[in-house]
């Protein structure tokens, strides 16, 4: 008598994916029981086992996944979602370079076809042209507005605009250069709250005045080869900036600072005196602004 028939590991596998009706096709290998006057013969076969309907729901839940997805991708990939999000003074462009009492000093500078991230506006801001370029400006959420005209403060050597509407509502926007040339300011912040009258403003002004606001007193001044002038002490922080190509030297006791080139600047505290000298053989240029 010959010996039981046993199965085949494949075959134990087929039989344990038939009794769990798996949704799936196997190779099975189907053994014939064996005989005296015969070898063992092998038929290759295929189970098909009906899919479940859950699987079908799956699958369309799936496509919708995969579409919201596509458009949430879609979203992230356009312009105004592109960039974070960042205060003025933290965009890499606009370089922190002082940290007064209640006001900052920011040095822009952005290359030609360059773009700035989006940045956040919330405090009034006085701007000393130093670089001049056309520049576009865009809203966050908004489209380009357009390259401007060349006209304006902004786009004069030395020009200056206060910008006093941020204090009022903020503005999120990026800025790029379309021009061929850099473009670069000094950016004077005020986050004081400002003076209604003539009180917080410097009791002694330098230069003849060409501004004055809340937040801002902005005069300008010629210093001549060789001359020496004083700048009185005031209850205001003043920033000097040279807007023009030059030397000037600021002494105070036996303390001196240089302005040796375009865009460079000095800060005189509150309660400070200097003493201003042109050692040049040429004229130069310096604008004065009071942070009230």
């Amino acid at each position: 008598m010959p010996p039981p028939h046993k199965k085949s590991f494949a075959a134990e596998q087929l039989a344990l994916r038939q009794q769990k009706k798996s949704p799936w096709l196997y190779p099975a290998r189907t053994m014939q029981p064996a005989r005296a006057d015969s070898f063992t013969q092998i038929k290759q076969t295929h189970v098909r086992i009906q899919q479940p309907k859950f699987l079908g729901r799956f699958r369309e839940t799936l496509r919708m996944a995969l579409f919201i997805l596509a458009i949430l991708v879609g979203m992230v990939a356009s312009p105004a979602y592109s960039q974070t999000i960042v205060p003025v003074h933290e965009e890499p462009r606009h370089h922190f370079v002082y940290d007064g009492d209640g006001f900052c000093v920011l040095d822009v500078q952005i290359a030609p076809g360059d773009t700035t991230l989006f940045h956040t506006h919330d405090a009034p801001v006085a701007y000393v042209a130093i670089d001049t370029s056309l520049v576009d400006t865009q809203p966050l959420g908004g489209e380009w507005r357009g390259t401007p005209s060349s006209d304006g403060p902004l786009r004069m050597l030395g020009g200056v605009v206060c910008n006093l509407d941020y204090a009022r509502e903020s503005l999120t926007h990026r800025v790029k250069t379309v021009g061929t040339n850099p473009f670069r300011l000094i950016a004077i912040i005020n986050y004081g709250f400002g003076a209604a009258d003539s009180t917080g403003l410097p009791q002694a002004t330098i230069g003849d005045v060409e501004a004055e606001n809340p937040w801002f007193r902005v005069s300008r001044l010629t210093l001549n080869p060789g001359q020496v002038i004083v700048w009185d002490s005031s209850d205001r922080p003043v920033v000097a900036v040279l807007v023009t190509e030059g030397r000037v030297v600021a002494a105070r006791h036996k303390k001196t600072a240089e302005l040796s080139a375009r865009g460079s600047f000095f800060v005189q505290e509150a309660g400070e005196e200097h003493e201003l000298r042109n050692p040049a053989s040429t004229s130069l240029k310096l604008v004065f602004v009071a942070v009230r």
